[in-house]
């Protein structure tokens, strides 16, 4: 299951930063991930436990994209 949510939020991610015309690795990029991932564990907070690697990625600032 964690695999399974780990590349959902990871094609989400992407799609976002393309929409937005960010390229992966810079700063805007960083900030947007962030708050991707934040708005994501805020609208399911069970995520966290379903794949510990985000809240890791949020700590570390690794991106979710390079796992």
């Amino acid at each position: 299951m964690t695999d399974t949510v780990q590349n959902n939020l990871k094609e989400k991610l992407k799609q976002v930063l393309a929409a937005n015309g960010y390229k992966p690795g810079s700063q805007k990029a960083r900030i947007c991930e962030c708050s991707f991932l934040q708005g994501a564990i805020s609208a399911k907070p069970e995520l966290v436990n379903e794949c510990p690697v985000i809240p890791l990625c949020l700590i570390s600032g690794r991106s979710i994209l390079t796992l």
